[in-house]
């Protein structure tokens, strides 16, 4: 059996310590080295990557080459790896060659790696953006392993902060339009062992849990639990598939095959990747994944993905699919520590595949990057990364298209890497219909503002997002899948959530597309004519509550701003009574945002009745208007 005091807070055996490079380097500065000029620079740049200040990093080793005048290959070697951890291709690219040409050997094979996974990378996908989950839902420890429950209603992940219960608990936070809402405890799974979240069957009403909710079990095994749309019932063991050892990362493919990771006996390495299948509704004994996928290292955090979409063939829609099994590892040659590949599968049997390959950047870092989860019918995944070198991991999402066909990898006669599409019949420079936006965002006054904006739509039926940065001076352009509507979201810190629904063009030019974002500002009113109420009563309807979700996100992503929420009316009805009503509905508004769990401290609610009309009541489109709501923002 496993000893409990050799696994981590993850329940998972500890991985390849990345600290042991850097301990390597420090000795060898703190000895040969400092005979050398540029060590003391050299030192300072170890110091600076240590915290994850890769660019004060990059300047320290430049400054050690250039005093070394070019002389020491493991400062071109830690060069290239600085570059790689700030996502500059093109200048780890030089580093790499020039270590490579300094003639220095020992690290050329994870030189000739880092360049084999930076030249192929497209081969995995046509473009990748990533983006860190909203600041409030994490916290001063790890939290990850984000997976979106397949509805798309709430997203869980897993844990370390502080609660009630010690150890990792799992959370989840309902999924708006336009964002999270504030995590919660999931109270009926949590316990003062681990627990951590890893799928869902295809209804969202089971789920597929690690833990150790069995008296006198402190290995940790994987765990069923079912909802009966109030609550989660209590874990149940699920036996046929776990072992004396750790047990644990539980994927489970359209209800009929489990991908999980194992420390059992008959594995290569120190945790290998397993799967079981369901015959007849029950889960059989569990089989090794095979050697292209395990090592003598460790695997983990496995994810089977059926990639697939509708191409246009001579005029004939054909559907590409393809099938891959996504995971991490400390034996495939990647960037340090974890990293996360897609091997592809190659039947009839599940332990069949090709080579894997390393996801690249932005995906991987050169430290710990696990979790590949991909949304249902969606192009967003979540991973997780200790990438800030904070020693602790952080959810990130990304916006990913595929390459299409994709590659399988094989090993040619010289050992070399074979990429080989999947599937001939499709091209890869097959033309896809697109939408080109640009423009620029603004505030009010016209100065441009930097942000995300985020463009949603659904081309083929299925939810694709892309996320372009606007430049210093507000400008943007972005090329989307053709679909109608698009979805835009601008949600920065310091302004009001902006959402726009944008419909497609009537031809293939360019479309402006201009954006006018609201600052939160002291005394800054704004006006809500749609939150709507049922008839003379304060009960919000529910077509209101998209609107009032972007309030609660934006009182999330700007945890200093308090705000007034005031009810108005117009002028038909007893004016005593307007009065009353109105303060009813701003109240009803704060109740909302309370239960969304924004701090009642920082709401206040008014009623003015009919006493502050936006004009004179003439005609029903006039007495539309002055029944709102407005939220004033008081600090």
């Amino acid at each position: 059996m496993t000893n409990i005091k050799n696994i981590n807070p993850r329940g998972m055996p500890k991985a390849f310590p990345k600290g042991l490079l850097l301990l390597l380097l420090i000795l060898a500065i703190s000895g040969s080295l400092f005979a050398q000029r540029g060590a003391r620079y050299a030192q300072e740049g170890v110091e600076y990557y240590n915290r994850g200040q890769y660019d004060r990093a990059i300047s320290e080793f430049i400054a050690a080459d250039k005093a070394a005048g070019g002389s020491v290959p493991l400062y071109h070697y830690w060069l290239a790896r600085l570059h790689i951890a700030v996502q500059d291709v093109p200048n780890a690219l030089i580093w790499m060659d020039k270590y490579l040409e300094s003639g220095d050997d020992t690290h050329v094979r994870e030189i000739r790696g880092y360049q084999e996974i930076l030249h192929h990378s497209d081969k995995i996908f046509r473009s990748v953006e990533q983006r860190a989950l909203p600041s409030y839902l994490g916290s001063r420890n790890s939290d990850y392993g984000a997976v979106m429950q397949p509805q798309g209603n709430y997203l869980y992940f897993t844990s370390l902060r502080p609660s009630r219960k010690d150890k990792e608990n799992i959370w989840y936070a309902e999924a708006f339009q336009s964002g999270y809402g504030s995590p919660e405890l999931v109270r009926s799974w949590a316990t003062d062992a681990n627990e951590a979240i890893g799928s869902f069957s295809t209804d969202g009403k089971t789920a597929y849990l690690f833990g150790n909710y069995d008296k006198g079990r402190i290995d940790g095994d994987i765990y069923t639990s079912t909802h009966d749309g109030e609550r989660w019932s209590k874990p149940q063991n699920l036996e046929a598939v776990n072992s004396p050892a750790v047990d644990t990362h539980p994927f489970v493919f359209e209800d009929k095959i489990m991908f999980f990771t194992s420390s059992r006996e008959g594995g290569y390495g120190g945790t290998d990747i397993w799967y079981s299948l369901k015959v007849d509704g029950e889960w059989q004994e569990p089989v090794n994944a095979g050697p292209q996928i395990n090592t003598a290292n460790n695997e983990q955090t496995p994810a089977l993905i059926c990639i697939e979409e509708n191409l246009l063939v001579d005029g004939e829609v054909k559907r590409y699919r393809e099938y891959a099994l996504f995971f991490a590892s400390d034996g495939h040659i990647g960037f340090g520590g974890y990293d996360l590949f897609k091997a592809v599968h190659e039947g009839p049997g599940w332990n069949s595949w090709n080579l894997p390959q390393n996801l690249g950047l932005p995906i991987n870092s050169i430290r710990d990057d696990r979790y590949f989860n991909l949304c249902s019918d969606s192009n967003q995944i979540f991973f997780s990364s200790d990438r800030g070198a904070a020693s602790f991991e952080k959810m990130f999402v990304a916006y990913a298209d595929f390459t299409i066909p994709g590659y399988k990898v094989q090993e040619g006669e010289d050992g070399d890497r074979i990429y080989v599409p999947v599937e001939s019949e499709f091209d890869e420079d097959q033309k896809r219909r697109t939408i080109t936006f640009m423009g620029r965002l603004t505030d009010e006054q016209g100065n441009p503002v930097v942000a995300d904006i985020t463009f949603s739509g659904y081309p083929d039926g299925m939810l694709n997002k892309k996320v372009v940065t606007t430049d210093e001076n507000g400008y943007y352009e972005i090329t989307v899948p053709w679909a109608d509507p698009y979805h835009v979201m601008i949600n920065p810190d310091g302004y009001m959530l902006h959402q726009q629904r944008v419909p497609a063009p009537k031809d293939d030019k360019p479309v402006e597309l201009n954006f006018v974002i609201k600052p939160l500002v002291l005394d800054k009113v704004f006006v809500f004519n749609n939150i709507q109420f049922d008839f003379d009563k304060a009960t919000i309807k529910s077509e209101s509550h998209e609107i009032l979700n972007d309030i609660v996100i934006t009182m999330l992503n700007n945890p200093e701003v308090s705000l007034e929420i005031s009810g108005h009316t117009c002028s038909i009805g007893d004016a005593d009574y307007n009065q009353g009503l109105s303060e009813r509905r701003a109240k009803a508004v704060v109740d909302y945002l309370v239960g969304k769990k924004i701090g009642r401290k920082r709401l206040q609610y008014k009623g003015y009745g009919e006493s502050k009309p936006l004009n004179d009541n003439g005609t029903p489109e006039k007495r539309a208007l002055n029944r709102r709501v407005e939220v004033k923002v008081i600090n």
